[in-house]
């Protein structure tokens, strides 16, 4: 179970390698997922891909070896699957997603600079195809109430005990999709309100609106289904 639900929620989470759930470093992102400090210590120190294989998979890959790139496939998949999910619920656009997402990776793996992590350069691809797809299928209104746009709302540290983190994407999964997609893109891939803006063709404003939105209707449906 997991517990121990703070300030939600402003920091990223990371899938990893070989793991369901990749833990940033920052506490309160974690607690809201995690809140058990044994799991985050061991999560953090989870071995990961040796650099040398995983360069020499990549090679294949650009070589256009299909064994490879079905390799690579299986390995990361459920990692870009993971991020999917947070931003779509429906199971069979997210295999199209998936499907799409990997094709962009084998056409662009040329532009990949080793210098970084691989699995950040894979997600950047995941959630800018995510976000493309969002785009073309829906408009992001311009709207926000004053009352609670600059508000900092927070979320009971107690609050969620007992809830299992698939229970936690299924809330987060609830909420409307602005305010998700808001919401995932400064907890998760920690963007700022200024990104946000740009990505979305918001404002600042509106992208604080839609995420204080997205922490009201969390908390009230957390505590809800806390009780």
């Amino acid at each position: 179970m997991y517990s121990g639900l703070t300030s939600l929620l402003r920091y990223p989470l990371y899938l990893p390698y070989g793991r369901d759930i990749y833990l940033s470093t920052d506490q309160n992102i974690i607690m809201f997922l995690a809140g058990n400090s044994e799991i985050i210590m061991q999560a953090n120190k989870a071995d990961k891909p040796d650099a040398t294989p995983l360069m020499q998979l990549l090679k294949q890959c650009m070589d256009g070896k299909a064994q490879a790139q079905r390799a690579l496939f299986e390995q990361y998949g459920p990692l870009v699957k993971g991020v999917i999910m947070r931003y779509i619920y429906d199971t069979e656009l997210a295999k199209d997603l998936l499907n799409d997402i990997f094709c962009k990776v084998f056409e662009k793996m040329h532009l990949y600079a080793p210098t970084g992590p691989f699995e950040g350069w894979l997600r950047r691809i995941a959630v800018n195809t995510i976000i493309d797809h969002k785009r073309k299928t829906q408009k992001f209104a311009t709207t926000y109430n004053t009352d609670f746009a600059d508000k900092d709302i927070s979320i009971p540290e107690d609050a969620g005990a007992g809830l299992g983190y698939k229970e936690l994407l299924a809330i987060i999964q609830t909420i409307p999709d602005t305010q998700r997609i808001v919401f995932n893109l400064f907890v998760f891939e920690n963007l700022t309100h200024r990104e946000i803006a740009t990505l979305l063709s918001l404002t600042e404003m509106n992208s604080r609106w839609y995420l204080n939105d997205a922490r009201r209707r969390l908390k009230e449906k957390i505590l809800a289904a806390g009780m």
